[in-house]
């Protein structure tokens, strides 16, 4: 018989779990809790520095270019020894951007330069005197309209406006000049090979400042910062990190928590996140994070199980933008994390975790504070955070009936006094809140190792669901419970969730929603009906909560959220659903927990989801949102007595503060990227300062590349445009690449018009940029005037000589034009189509797929983001074709094209290559399995349903994929097309109904299994 659709997703998720818990395994020691968004890109490799210029972008010193950053797109300035405008050196050692917006960049051997907006070239400083040295390593600013630029030469100031520098003499024994900080005070302080320096204001005279070491000799300063309360902060290379108060003479080294030794460090940047918290980011052991007024010290370090974690260690630079973002960068990767946002709390689980797995399947918070915690594997765990406790429950498999059985913990719920009842895959089991007195309940007529998936405790009964339906179990002595009856839900399905609600047992399944009233005898399953809006989508049913005004929602898988809302005409609950439509941030729904506030909170397969039940106003909170765990197990979630939330996820537990949700980042507001006006590159900066583009009139082309430099929910937000004099309404793009492209534009006035809005919330002011499109000679109004007159004149003159003869003429040839004009019209569509598509499933053809390979292909070349390419086999089409002959292959085939078209998203591309033989090219997906694991999912699944022939046969022919990704698996399409048939056959070797993934053969295992 078929897997039903929460096994193959039970199995899915543990079949993740081992691969991840097998690289935790060997991963570095365990890092902090901040969550980062993390962009690979070879681009940042060897970065040097970070700097935010005036218009918000942000841009990358590396050791190998200069690198602007939109937050889609990485664009690199190159080295032209021809041009003296151009980048002088591809080595950057610093850059600075100073109060007056300006973007300076130091170079290795090239000097100072200074990046023009305008023209988007480099305006090269002189020092023919070598007062700096072509090496530039630190810059500052001395006073508006002045720099101190520090080489390994020396040091001098610049006078922006004569382009000028004067010498400026050090202290003896400095060396090369390394960091250099104009003071709040009035002070400069000096740092370089030969330790650190200041001299007060007024002063003439440097003084040394002591950085005391275990060796004696003066460290190697390299970075300096001068946090909130006036306090220098500096960085050195291998002896760690020294602070110096306000007016202070001696460095006090930075020393890190738990006994660590961080004076050993190589310190690359120190920010200060926010007041009272310093960011120092080392070279090859993260960033370490200090809280000043405790002193306490943690390590952000890269975590292989754990996406959010740093990319690697190395950090090579790090930013407070204007907005409060934290930027670093490292090896392979730009991260960002928004210190503002401390809405949740990640216990991240592993090994050197509180939390010992990796996987949080069930969650329980009682009464006495305590947290139960199902562990991933077997077993469970109690957190009791003010006694800084961990109880372990292990499994262990000669104790029956004392210690939990060797199966998982699903479901958890707390009993009279401190009473916690426990479900497990192997039986039904209850303890005292501390772990204590942990035994097995057997209940006549109750197989001892049923499994238990849901419960729920009313006043002296509890509610026990699972796969054989649901039992109710008296509690009334607590010393012999037992069960009363055992209902039986129609169909047989499992029971995944109960509720009870204004008297009626809510009792949630793999297979949509029952109810048992408190006076039935039996359990009655709701209708399913997809066509109308009021009655329940089906689907498995993965939470169910109350609110306040007593009203039921349900949290479904791959369905959104349902919340009861009156009654049909049936007398059944109607329902209102919530979907990412509303806002939610993934319709896959695994647990509904209620606030002390009332509000609802949705955990989903994608992050968290806050709803009003007054309004049904939606907010999501994702990664963007420091979110560091955004992938949910059905079920676990639960509350505090103190108002906590807290959610099972994939990676560990997530603890939610309801009450730290902060106001979002300032509303984006649209920025130009790159225009080209018929065929020239303009600058954007030019194109907004100088009133608009001028379009000549032998090209009369146009194309504005545009984003909004928001950075955080950057791939939610919604882009469009609009030529106001030529566009009847507004154009939307996809987040991923926003293009305003127009050709062949007549002569005229225009106004191009730019905007931005959040996924849910208005639009922002457009940006206008003026348009005009010259005319040639003979487009020129007096011209056109001039030629309408005369030939005027000459139909005037003609009229008469002609009359009858031309209309009747005229009509014959308008006659015979439309229908020539028909005719061919008629056959170009049907060349059209016979070249491109498939004559029998209307998909693209063989032909029309490779160039959409190709061309996505060299998307990724020029540094686009990558794809994914699903090779799709019907596995029992021949079977089918010959038993049922060549008219029902031909159906199953128009029958599979169309369920392919369903389960795609937009901008996918489904082909039939020949035969039962389909393809997809699927748009960027990211690092992140989930993403693509979804949409495989979904085309396995829809393939597998059972399908009518039109005989009136009924047959299930199923589906196995291959999935390659470029560029991981190759940048060429025939390579890319060859690894994604090794995994179809795997696929298919596997048991076929599946997908797999091609990797590396470097990878521990090629393929990874899935479905």
């Amino acid at each position: 018989m078929p897997v039903r659709p929460f096994v193959r997703w039970f199995r899915l998720f543990f079949s993740a779990w081992w691969l991840v818990a097998g690289l935790a395994a060997a991963a570095p020691a365990p890092g902090g809790g901040v969550a980062f968004q993390n962009t690979v890109s070879t681009l940042v490799g060897g970065s040097m520095s970070l700097a935010e210029d005036a218009a918000g972008f942000i841009w990358v010193g590396t050791q190998s270019g200069l690198v602007r950053w939109d937050g889609f797109l990485g664009r690199s300035y190159p080295v032209d020894p021809a041009r003296p405008d151009a980048l002088p050196d591809s080595f950057i050692r610093t850059l600075y951007v100073d109060t007056a917006g300006r973007l300076w960049v130091g170079t290795n051997v090239g000097g100072l330069a200074r990046y023009e907006p305008r023209t988007e070239t480099f305006v090269r400083i002189a020092d023919p005197q070598g007062l700096v040295g072509n090496e530039v390593r630190t810059l500052a600013e001395r006073a508006p309209g002045s720099l101190w630029v520090g080489g390994n030469r020396g040091l001098a100031w610049l006078d922006v406006g004569s382009g000028r520098l004067q010498g400026e003499a050090v202290p003896a024994g400095l060396g090369s000049v390394r960091a250099v900080h104009a003071g709040r005070d009035g002070a400069l302080w000096l740092a370089g090979d030969g330790g650190l320096w200041r001299r007060g204001a007024g002063q003439a005279e440097f003084t040394p400042i002591s950085l005391p070491t275990r060796e004696g000799a003066a460290p190697r300063v390299t970075k300096l910062l001068e946090d909130s309360q006036g306090r220098l902060w500096v960085g050195t290379r291998l002896s760690g990190v020294y602070a110096v108060e306000a007016g202070g003479a001696v460095g006090r080294p930075v020393r890190e928590s738990g006994g660590s030794d961080a004076s050993s460090d190589t310190v690359r940047e120190i920010v200060e996140a926010r007041p009272g918290e310093i960011w120092i980011g080392t070279y090859g052991d993260g960033v370490l994070v200090l809280d000043v007024a405790s002193g306490q010290t943690r390590r952000e370090r890269h975590e292989a199980a754990r996406a959010s974690s740093l990319v690697d260690d190395s950090v090579g630079a790090m930013l407070r933008a204007r907005n409060g973002l934290i930027w670093v960068v490292t090896n392979f990767a730009l991260s960002r994390h928004d210190p503002r946002q401390d809405l949740t709390e990640a216990l991240y689980g592993g090994p050197g975790h509180a939390v010992r797995s990796a996987n949080v399947p069930a969650v329980l918070g009682l009464r006495d504070g305590r947290i139960w915690m199902a562990t991933g594997e077997y077993g469970a765990q109690i957190l009791d955070r003010e006694r800084d406790k961990v109880t372990e429950l292990l499994a262990d498999p000669a104790r029956p009936d004392t210690a939990l059985p060797k199966a998982r913990v699903i479901a958890l719920a707390q009993g009279r006094g401190d009473e916690v009842w426990i479900g497990t895959q192997g039986g039904l089991y209850r303890a005292r809140s501390d772990g204590s007195r942990l035994a097995r309940v057997r209940l006549p007529g109750m197989p001892p190792s049923s499994e238990i998936w849901a419960l729920v405790l009313r006043q002296d009964r509890l509610w026990v669901g699972g796969q054989d339906g649901v039992w109710e179990v008296d509690l009334s002595r607590p010393d012999a419970p037992r069960a009363l009856r055992h209902l039986e839900v129609p169909g047989h399905v499992q029971v995944t969730a109960l509720a009870w609600a204004a008297g009626v047992l809510w009792v949630g399944t793999n297979e949509g929603l029952a109810r048992l009233a408190e006076d039935a005898s039996e359990v009655a399953m709701l209708p399913v009906e997809p066509g109308d809006p009021s009655a329940l989508p089906g689907g498995m049913v993965a939470g169910l909560a109350v609110d306040r005004q007593g009203r039921l929602w349900v949290g479904t898988f791959g369905r959104g959220l349902q919340v009861a809302s009156g009654q049909r005409p049936d007398g059944t609950p109607a329902f209102r659903r919530i979907t990412t439509a509303e806002g939610l941030p993934h319709n896959g729904v695994d647990a509904v927990v209620v606030d002390g506030e009332g509000m609802l909170w949705a955990s989903t397969d994608d992050g968290l989801a806050r709803i009003d039940p007054a309004t049904l106003e939606v907010r999501s909170f994702r990664a963007a949102q420091n979110v560091g765990i955004t992938m949910f197990w059905t079920g676990a979630g639960s509350a505090l007595p103190n108002g906590e939330l807290l959610f099972g996820g994939q990676g560990g537990l997530l603890i939610v503060h309801p009450e730290r949700v902060r106001e979002a980042l300032p509303p984006p507001r649209p920025v130009v990227t790159e225009a080209r006006l018929g065929g020239r590159t303009v600058p954007a900066a030019m194109l907004l300062e100088e009133g608009g583009a001028v379009i000549p009139a032998a090209s009369r082309s146009l194309m504005v590349e545009f984003t909004s430099l928001a950075f955080t929910d950057a791939d939610t937000l919604r882009y469009a445009y609009r030529l106001a004099g030529f566009d009847a309404d507004w154009v939307e793009t996809p987040a991923q690449r926003q293009l305003a492209s127009y050709t062949n534009l007549p002569p005229g006035r225009y106004v191009l018009e730019l905007r931005v809005a959040p996924q849910r919330g208005a639009w922002s002011a457009p940006l206008a940029i003026p348009v005009q499109v010259e005319a040639l000679w003979y487009q020129r109004r007096g011209v056109q005037a001039l030629g309408g007159l005369l030939l005027l004149l000459l139909l005037v003159g003609a009229e008469r000589l002609r009359s009858l003869m031309l209309r009747r003429r005229q009509a014959r040839l308008e006659a015979l034009v439309a229908q020539r004009t028909e005719e061919l019209r008629e056959s170009q569509a049907q060349l059209e189509k016979m070249a491109y598509f498939d004559g029998l499933t209307g998909l693209a053809n063989r032909r029309l797929f490779n160039e959409e390979l190709r061309g996505r292909i060299a998307e990724v070349r020029r540094g686009g983001g990558g794809f994914a390419l699903a090779l799709i086999d019907l596995d029992r089409f021949k079977q089918i074709n010959d038993e049922y002959g060549h008219a029902a292959g031909d159906a199953m085939l128009v029958a599979a094209a169309q369920r392919l078209r369903d389960v795609v998203r937009a901008g996918d591309r489904v082909a039939r290559l020949g035969g039962d033989e389909f393809v997809a090219l699927l748009r960027p997906v990211g690092d992140s399995l989930e993403a693509l694991d979804a949409v495989c999912s979904r085309i396995v699944e829809e393939l597998g349903r059972p399908l009518s022939l039109p005989g009136g046969q009924v047959v299930q022919a199923g589906a196995s994929v291959g999935v390659a990704r470029c560029p991981q698996a190759a940048e060429d399409a025939d390579a890319l097309l060859k690894a994604a048939d090794v995994a179809l056959y795997e696929a298919k070797h596997a048991g076929r109904g599946q997908w797999r993934l091609w990797q590396p053969p470097t990878t521990p295992a090629s393929l990874i299994p899935a479905g």
